[in-house]
């Protein structure tokens, strides 16, 4: 399940990454969705960690 979290963790590097460079001036506005989706991505990766073991 580890490497699940890191690929998802390089998987949302690199598109928060590729915002910051596609389009700097609205870069402002899109932290704070991708960093509720980045979160909502590992509450939902945690949980389901949880419930395999």
């Amino acid at each position: 399940m580890k490497t699940a979290l890191t690929g998802s963790a390089i998987i949302w590097a690199a598109v928060i990454f590729g915002a910051a460079v596609a389009a700097p001036e609205s870069f402002g506005k899109l932290i704070p969705i991708l960093g509720g989706g980045a979160a909502a991505h590992v509450i939902i990766l945690g949980s389901l960690a949880r419930k395999k073991v």
